[in-house]
């Protein structure tokens, strides 16, 4: 991940999964692997991914925080990929669309969250400009 962060992709997609609790965990962890590999890899609009999952009493952790944190980071069920892509975001999100529609076509996860991030260049506003 530190490599991947240092690199300098042109941009990153996160997506927030909710796997299926019925599923088995071993099991959807290899059927996400290979359908992230058979999509967004295989077109190559993602180039690396990182997968994770919130940690176990993170709930409690963020109850004790000085003020609200928003929405909870998630149960046992929810998992965070962080693609890395060379790429201008815009160029490969419809691979990105296909995924998502892939994963919530199964009975296995739904997606609940998907963004595209674009880099931004330290030191200048660049893109300021397309916020409002």
């Amino acid at each position: 991940m530190e490599l991947a962060l240092d690199h300098g992709y042109q941009g990153l997609v996160s997506v927030s999964i909710e796997k299926n609790p019925e599923i088995n965990t071993s099991q959807f962890e290899d059927w996400i692997e290979n359908l992230t590999s058979s999509t967004v890899f295989k077109s190559g609009a993602a180039e690396s991914c990182s997968m994770w999952k919130p940690v176990p009493g993170q709930d409690e952790m963020t109850g004790k925080a000085p003020m609200d944190l928003g929405t909870s980071p998630g149960g046992e069920n929810r998992y965070v990929q962080l693609f890395f892509i060379e790429k201008d975001p815009r160029e490969v999100w419809d691979d990105f669309i296909e995924y998502g529609k892939a994963v919530d076509s199964s009975d296995k996860a739904k997606i609940l969250f998907a963004a595209p991030f674009f880099a931004t260049v330290v030191g200048t506003d660049r893109y300021a400009d397309q916020l409002w």
